[in-house]
Parts: structure tokens; sequence; C-alpha cells
């Protein structure tokens, strides 16, 4: 199950608990969606981080200053009267 969970994050990183619970059970459907959830939160924090309610493979997740601020890759520290 965790391998095919981990397909999943992969090709689609970020989403919601029951987004990961569909498509892992479309994949393989011998695995239980509330399999995938208790998973999810088994590992948290080993191999699974949660961002808000977004979930990612740990080291993939997006930098906090993303999240809180917006930051889109834009560099504000140049004025616009450059």
């Amino acid at each position: 199950m965790e391998q095919a969970l981990k397909a999943v994050m992969t090709e689609k990183p970020g989403l919601i608990i029951v987004e990961y619970e569909r498509m892992v059970t479309d994949l393989d459907p011998r695995i239980s969606p509330k399999s995938v959830g208790n998973t999810l939160r088994r590992l948290e924090g080993e191999k699974y981080v949660r961002v808000q309610d977004k979930w990612y493979l740990k080291g993939t997740e997006p930098k906090a200053l993303t999240i809180a601020f917006g930051w889109r890759g834009r560099d504000d520290s140049q004025s616009e009267a450059d």
C-alpha cells in the first residue's frame, strides 16, 4: 500500500487525504481507502508531512514562507522604480 501511495504522492503532491484515498484505491482496488488515511496519519513526520490540510512526501513539502505569505518566486527586493 505504501508503494502505491508513494507513487501517487510523487505524481500529485499537496492533495488532501480523501483525494489520496480515492487515487490509491483507483490504482489498486484491493486497498481500503481508510488504510491510506490511517497510513498518512500514522507515519506523519516520519514519511509524510502535512501542511495545513495538504499532504506531501517528507522532504518535498513547500517552504513555510511560501505557505504563510503566498510567495510565488517573485523577487520583491527590487523596487518598481528600477
